[in-house]
């Protein structure tokens, strides 16, 4: 049985189920109050990745919560059609904060793609042309654009735009890539693919 996600709120009992959501998915560098996640109520498989999308957009009093989002979608590509869904589902705020989490991913996808290949052992492949929409829609350049780096700073200004505040939201989005780097690194993943640096990529 799903849980009710319309009565979800910002405390910490609701975001400890959250971390221990992510933690179950492989995003391990959170830790919560609930070191047992057996003791959750909301454990993996009683939720699907849908809802789960929508609860971590919700999570704006714990934004580094919330921007684990971009570490998720990075380690599962496959949670494609769930963001998807999410975002049909959600309500318009909702789903204006998904789209900027799964912006963030694809544009920091290409920008540190050699070095998450080294860190994962294969190639990042978050599925970008899926997403098209979402940049095309906000007048943001296309991930290809210099490696990500143009979309990325047209991304914060949007997002300063939208929110009214003029956070370095580039910073908090990096600070998740940062972590999962770390996180995968200390694996020591072997390598499946031979490296090739990206050409000089100026679609844009």
């Amino acid at each position: 049985m799903q849980p009710d996600i319309s009565n979800i709120t910002d405390s910490w009992h609701e975001v400890d189920q959250l971390i221990s959501q992510l933690q179950a998915w492989g995003v391990t560098y959170l830790v919560g109050l609930e070191h047992d996640a057996h003791s959750s109520s909301l454990q993996r498989e009683q939720m699907f990745p849908a809802t789960l999308i929508k609860l971590l957009a919700q999570c704006n009093e714990y934004p580094r919560v919330r921007d684990a989002s971009i570490s998720l979608f990075l380690l599962h590509p496959e949670l494609a059609d769930s963001i998807l869904e999410a975002l049909q589902e959600s309500e318009p705020g909702v789903a204006e904060q998904i789209a900027v989490l799964t912006l963030a991913t694809i544009y920091l996808q290409r920008l540190w793609s050699v070095r998450l290949t080294l860190a994962l052992g294969y190639p990042p492949c978050f599925p970008e042309q899926r997403f098209a929409f979402l940049w095309r829609s906000r007048n943001l350049p296309p991930p290809a654009c210099h490696y990500g780096k143009w979309g990325l700073l047209a991304l914060q200004e949007y997002e300063q735009k939208r929110t009214g505040l003029p956070f370095t939201y580039i910073g908090d989005w990096q600070n998740q890539v940062d972590h999962l780097l770390l996180q995968e690194e200390a694996k020591h993943h072997q390598l499946a693919v031979k490296i090739t640096l990206p050409g000089d990529e100026q679609d844009c």
